[in-house]
């Protein structure tokens, strides 16, 4: 690829690619963003995930999230707010230690 400088991540370096590719989604995490709620059941914000580009914050994520060349949003308007309220998906943590 080439591709100028400034314009480069890690995600246009081939084997980063690749290896993305081979990975998987062990979480069954939803594309896009989704409710967080902690292994208490505290809301803990949204969430992100990319399938694409394995892009993932766990909780508190940006209203707005660059990758794979394109930018995702959080729904700004009222009916844009009400309806991925009605359709969002909410993910629970597991507590893995004790």
């Amino acid at each position: 690829m080439n591709m100028p400088l400034e314009q480069e991540t890690i995600f246009s370096d081939p084997s980063v690619a690749e290896f993305n590719k081979k990975q998987n989604n062990p979480m069954n995490l939803p594309n896009g963003f989704h409710e967080v709620l902690s292994a208490e059941g505290r809301k803990m914000g949204f969430g992100f995930y990319c399938e694409i580009c394995k892009l993932h914050f766990p909780g508190n994520a940006p209203k707005e999230v660059r990758h794979c060349g394109k930018v995702s949003r959080l729904p700004e308007g009222l009916f844009e707010w009400m309806k991925f309220f009605f359709n969002v998906k909410t993910v629970k943590i597991a507590r893995r230690w004790y």
